[in-house]
């Protein structure tokens, strides 16, 4: 059997050839707070969770999978008890790096089909809708507005490039538009801009 295990060890170490630790280690979380949380006083984070619980689905993770799995989940099956496990706070690690943005596409999604492209916006705007949605609904105090974006570009080719875009995406029935110099400095004066498209969250 010593030999067995040791030949196990061997061929592992071959596959994947790094230490593992033998035991559980502390989790190195930071004390990152989300910008947004700062204003709700009200939320305090409850006790660490001591002895038994049961519950129908258990969530580990509080970001924004964790916690829109858990509100989802409890709204479809109210009859059903769900745990959610954070190791420290609500929207502590990349969650709460966000910074509130709300914005619509996919980063690094460029050069995708008509019919991949019209999906995309759609699918990204309805989840917006939905965000609204539910604010509305629980009538939630939060400072919520759907302003668009503005993408900046500061050379005379990418801002070609973004006016062809602007095109295309027009064509396929995306509301996004195209300010050039004179246009965009009635929004905001940025010097260094050549050109900029202002994409709108919602259909004109």
């Amino acid at each position: 059997m010593q030999l067995l295990e040791k030949s196990m060890l061997a061929a592992a170490q071959l596959v994947a050839p790094f230490s593992y630790p033998t035991s559980f280690e502390r989790l190195d979380i930071d004390d990152n707070r989300a910008v947004w949380i700062e204003g709700t006083p009200d939320y305090r984070p409850t006790p660490s969770l001591r002895g038994t619980i049961q519950a129908d689905l258990a969530i580990i993770g509080g970001g924004f999978t964790g916690t829109s799995m858990a509100y989802h989940f409890s709204q479809r099956y109210p009859d059903k008890k769900v745990v959610l496990l954070e190791a420290k706070t609500l929207a502590n690690g990349a969650s709460g790096r966000n910074g509130g943005m709300v914005l619509n596409w996919i980063n690094g999604v460029e050069d995708a089909s008509p019919e991949m492209t019209r999906l995309i916006y759609d699918t990204t705007r309805g989840g917006i809708d939905l965000i609204e949605s539910i604010i509305q609904k629980h009538n939630l105090p939060v400072s919520f507005r759907r302003d668009g974006s503005l993408v900046n570009h500061t050379s005379a080719e990418r801002a070609e490039y973004a006016h062809h875009k602007v095109e295309v995406y027009n064509q396929l029935g995306i509301p996004i538009q195209f300010l050039d110099k004179a246009a965009l400095k009635k929004v905001i004066d940025i010097q260094t801009a050549t050109a900029r498209p202002l994409i709108l969250l919602r259909g004109s």
